[in-house]
């Protein structure tokens, strides 16, 4: 797939995390649409790209506020250091929350697209044994 596809692909799989079941319908739709004009099945969507490991996330986001915070000390006072590093505890811990939130709402989505795409591939499946002759 193209890049400009799989942005569109990604902005699509956030709305499935959505609270809103309008949302959520429509941006199935939507997948599926963008799949099918591709040529590709829900399975091999799926298998694009492995879900990001959140725990490395997180450690991300948590070192990259406290590295902020060194940084800072280095150019202010002790005072203004000491503030700086509290600081920055503080935006690495936000950080770390909202990173947490984001994966939980990705490993939602990751989920929901995959027992979509199982129920997909069993009415495929049942779909083809209606097409078959009973002998």
């Amino acid at each position: 797939m193209q890049k400009k596809t799989l942005d569109k692909l990604v902005k699509l799989c956030k709305l499935l995390t959505s609270e809103y079941d309008g949302e959520i319908l429509s941006a199935v739709d939507k997948i599926t649409a963008l799949i099918e004009k591709e040529g590709k099945e829900w399975d091999e969507l799926l298998y694009l790209a492995p879900p990001k490991q959140p725990d490395e996330e997180l450690q991300k986001a948590y070192f990259m506020g406290v590295n902020d915070g060194y940084r800072q000390a280095k150019l202010v006072g002790m005072r203004e250091a000491l503030m700086a590093q509290a600081q920055s505890d503080f935006t690495a811990q936000r950080n770390a929350v909202a990173q947490q939130a984001q994966n939980q709402r990705m490993s939602q989505a990751y989920h929901t697209m995959m027992d979509l795409a199982q129920k997909a591939q069993q009415s495929k499946e049942e779909d083809k044994g209606e097409g078959e002759p009973s002998g």
